[in-house]
């Protein structure tokens, strides 16, 4: 172990590389003398339901009013597009009575797609009603307010071509000031087995802007979500309190391919909670080296009660971002937000590999010593296998965790193949530390 001071005058220690990671070691790193034992974490709190029952049938065929059946479907009901057929947006999901009946949209073809269990790949479009965003930054799908129990399956969901302006593909709740109460969130909404993507060349910034509750998004693609210079995500959300389940997806973006908080959130409070992300592939394709703005895999800025397990997360490197594929730093993003927190986060039984950096925990905000937040606490990462965590093939420092000023971080039981150092922590960050409880 190493001391020294950085640029910012922070001390910093290390652990040089090591070739196998030893279970139950303590590592004292120059952290907060007391090893207290991080509190017993709290898990996700409740799921989104994802059943449906039906009674009417509603068609709407091709070149069909897809808008006005929307409108005139009752709660139970369910209408079914077109395979092949386009229908061009934007369509907004209205509120309906209260029922705990979805309204259910479907494919014509749907008893041709993957079983329930099973994850659509772009192969399946043609068995697919497209649903298309018209451009001028409109999107192809939103919800009004209070708009809840909509269940979407097998659908095809893109911007109408390569040259249609276009920042969000699919909005689920409202991430603006017009969404400031937790009662006009939409709620108890389901894509299943989706196939949400832009064009190759073409930037955009967000699939699905997660702003809901009681929402789940399973066994979807979401393909060629990049952009040349901003942030660019494949599923992320802020203003929207969950529970969320992100299930057997795979998930495409050149900024942060899933993640939650970051922009302050207009309901006061407001922490996304009770998440639960599982089996899903994170990928950035390597021949998106050099062209598109990369950030990391998987980002929580503010977070609580959340389990990511049984994940493949593939392919970062150094480009707008230090190289790391795991980030969870607590961000009041422009200090409007002093509750930010992430706590209670379980990471287990992943796969990361080919990346330029593992993990970086940062439990206060360093943007802004004025920006407020609640210090990053009971954050477990074990049973994982990070593999070709390698600086000089993706850049950045090969380090497998950054950790700093955090409260109650367990590293347990990883394999780790790593070119720099096992773990680099900073003592403090805006004179707010120093870190405690940690045990490797």
């Amino acid at each position: 172990m190493r001391g020294r001071t950085d640029q910012n005058g922070r001390v910093r220690f290390e652990v040089l590389a090591v070739a196998c990671l030893l279970p139950a070691v303590f590592l004292a790193l120059g952290f907060a003398q007391s090893r207290r034992p991080s509190a017993q974490q709290e898990r996700p709190r409740r799921a989104a339901a994802t059943t449906a029952r039906s009674s009417n049938t509603i068609r709407v065929p091709a070149r069909g009013d897809f808008q006005k059946a929307l409108n005139a479907a009752r709660p139970g009901d369910t209408i079914i597009l077109e395979a092949g057929a386009t229908y061009t947006g934007p369509f907004t999901l209205p509120a309906k009575p209260a029922s705990e009946d979805f309204i259910t949209i479907q494919s014509s073809a749907l008893s041709q797609l993957p079983s329930a269990s099973q994850r659509v790949s772009p192969a399946h479009a043609p068995l697919m009603p497209k649903l298309l965003s018209p451009g001028n930054n409109q999107p192809a799908l939103l919800t009004a307010p209070f708009a809840h129990h909509y269940r979407l399956v097998g659908l095809e969901i893109s911007p109408r071509d390569a040259s249609a302006l276009l920042r969000d593909i699919i909005l689920l709740g409202d991430g603006s000031a017009n969404q400031n109460s937790l009662q006009m969130i939409p709620h108890h909404l389901v894509l299943d087995r989706c196939y949400i993507h832009a064009f190759p060349t073409q930037e955009t910034i967000r699939a699905i802007a997660l702003n809901s509750s009681y929402t789940d998004i399973i066994n979807c693609y979401i393909s060629e979500i990049h952009h040349k210079s901003n942030d660019s995500q494949a599923i992320w959300g802020w203003n929207g309190p969950g529970p969320f389940k992100i299930i057997n997806n795979y998930l495409e973006a050149s900024g942060e391919n899933a993640g939650f908080g970051g922009s302050d959130p207009p309901i006061s409070g407001l922490i996304p909670s009770d998440i639960e992300i599982r089996h899903n592939t994170f990928s950035k394709p390597v021949s998106w080296r050099g062209v598109w703005a990369v950030m990391n895999l998987f980002e929580i800025k503010s977070g609580q009660r959340v389990v990511i397990e049984g994940n493949l997360f593939e392919n970062c490197w150094v480009s707008v971002q230090a190289g790391f594929a795991i980030v969870l730093t607590v961000r009041n993003q422009t200090g409007g937000a002093p509750w930010s927190t992430i706590r209670d986060v379980t990471f287990r039984n992943n796969i990361v590999r080919h990346s330029g950096s593992g993990v970086n925990l940062l439990g206060h905000d360093s943007m802004d010593a004025s920006y407020q937040s609640v210090e990053l606490e009971n954050v477990r990462i074990e049973n994982n296998l990070f593999e070709e965590i390698d600086g000089v093939k993706w850049g950045g420092s090969g380090i497998f965790l950054q950790v700093t000023t955090t409260t109650g971080v367990v590293v347990d039981h990883n394999t780790v193949m790593h070119s720099g150092s096992a773990v680099s922590a900073y003592v403090t960050v805006n004179n707010v530390g120093p870190s405690s409880g940690f045990v490797m």
